[in-house]
């Protein structure tokens, strides 16, 4: 590698001549990086040069034999599927395809099989659309009979339509009850449990545990909390409840919201999962008490 001597300028050291030390021509030197570097005149001198140094072989290229064309024998791509050349492929939809004339402006196009074209461009499209919109009719709700406009294609097939999600749940509240509901087994559900899940219930219990700050009584946790019956258990007030013979499935959730002793205030408290569990054993084993944490 030369290097600026003592006694020469840097003039001098760019007029350093180079040879390529594999063909042996003369090196173009434009940098003070290339006189230190440079070695060879391009990549394949320097590949040549350490292949016959180190003995190495050119690497064996296997080539892939490619499909051609069904028609004019033209060697395809490997990702063609179709098995014709583009040109091949565009002449032989041509023949199966069709002309058509362009529903607004009358141009003559052509469609390929299988494409239903209508129009010459999106500007045809645009101007057949905003001039045949879809109609519209007026109908009342079926739930508070208010008038309102709706597309004629979304009202086909239906008999019930609603202004809003408010009179949908509402009309299904009143009319799918019982038997008349997409989901009814026979009358499988149990009292108890038509009770516990009413509307009524959920509000007598939020009343409870907003009167305690949403808090266990005994221990003052603030998660995993329960409403326990702690006068009279629900088993018994659901038997007083049930002395009625005239209480069956349709009517059971009505008839409990109108029992007092179901919403007693006073007979309700506020507790955590694990102090219910002492009243109920069943609720929580006793491996979840122990890894439990206070």
């Amino acid at each position: 590698m030369p290097d600026v001597k003592p006694g020469q300028s840097e003039e001098d050291f760019m007029r350093i001549i180079k040879f390529c030390e594999n063909c042996g021509i003369q090196l173009l030197l434009n940098k003070k990086r290339d006189i230190k570097r440079k070695r060879f005149c391009s990549k394949s001198c320097c590949g040549t040069f350490t292949a016959k140094k180190y003995n190495l072989r050119p690497p064996i290229r296997i080539r892939i034999p490619r499909e051609k064309c069904k028609s004019c024998n033209q060697e395809l791509s490997l990702e063609n599927i179709s098995g014709f050349c583009q040109y091949c492929f565009t002449r032989i939809a041509q023949k199966n395809g069709s002309y058509k004339q362009c529903l607004v402006c009358g141009k003559e196009i052509y469609s390929r099989k299988g494409y239903n074209k209508k129009f010459c461009g999106l500007k045809c499209n645009g101007k057949y659309h905003s001039l045949n919109k879809k109609k519209t009719i007026n109908i009342k709700c079926s739930q508070c009979n208010k008038i309102m406009q709706k597309f004629q294609s979304l009202i086909k097939g239906k008999k019930n339509i609603f202004c809003s999600r408010k009179c949908q749940g509402l009309y299904g509240s009143e009319n799918f009850i019982g038997e008349k509901a997409h989901y009814y087994l026979g009358g499988r559900t149990p009292y108890r449990k038509l009770i516990r899940h009413s509307t009524k219930y959920y509000e007598w219990r939020d009343k409870i545990l907003r009167k305690v700050e949403y808090r266990c009584e005994r221990c003052r946790r603030e998660n995993y909390l329960h409403v326990h019956h702690k006068n009279q258990s629900f088993s018994k007030l659901l038997g007083l409840f049930l002395q009625d013979k005239s209480i069956n499935k349709n009517n059971v959730v009505l008839k409990a919201n109108k029992f007092e002793p179901f919403w007693d205030l006073d007979n309700g408290e506020a507790t955590c999962i694990f102090c219910h569990s002492t009243n109920h054993p069943n609720l929580i084993r006793k491996e979840q008490y122990a890894t439990a944490q206070f």
